[in-house]
């Protein structure tokens, strides 16, 4: 599905300079966390322990490059730096739903608590970028729905006007 068509679907440019502030400060949280603590975090764990460290760092990074990216778009199409069309490309939505979405509670018992934490921040961010973008292609559906059958639009116009005759 595109937004190509329909200017309803797009988020107002303060929720999507909130979400961009937020995010970036978790990224910014996130790698001062790394920075101070990786090495120490990762000497205390165990060889399956550090790989899911890492696993779970990498994701965490990927959930918030993808949601500022996201929202880098929205902000310039509402500064008019780019066109519909450029928005509407499928490489401009939400990725790795899979990848983002993959932290299993079970793993994330046996990482640090900061770690913890981050992730779930993360996630969170990333699952409400994706409700707005879902929201977006729902409107953008809508949409489509109405201007696909204009003769059905007209018929119902004409049925509340006799009713109210």
């Amino acid at each position: 599905m595109s937004f190509a068509t329909d200017e309803r679907a797009f988020i107002k440019p303060a929720i999507a300079d909130k979400l961009h502030s937020q995010a970036l400060a978790l990224a910014d949280e996130s790698r001062s966390y790394f920075a101070a603590h990786s090495k120490m975090d990762r000497a205390e764990l165990g060889p399956i322990d550090r790989v899911l460290y890492t696993a779970e760092s990498l994701r965490i990074s990927t959930r918030l490059m993808h949601v500022i990216s996201w929202t880098m778009v929205r902000k310039a199409y509402a500064a008019g730096e780019i066109t519909l069309a450029e928005v509407s490309k499928p490489e401009r939505q939400l990725e790795d739903l899979d990848l983002c979405n993959a932290s299993d509670p079970r793993d994330l018992r046996r990482l640090p608590r900061a770690v913890v934490i981050l992730s779930h921040q993360s996630l969170n961010m990333y699952q409400r970028a994706l409700r707005l973008q879902n929201h977006m292609l729902d409107q953008q559906e809508e949409g489509e729905a109405g201007a696909a059958n204009p003769v059905a639009s007209m018929l119902e116009g004409l049925e509340g006007a006799l009713e109210l005759a």
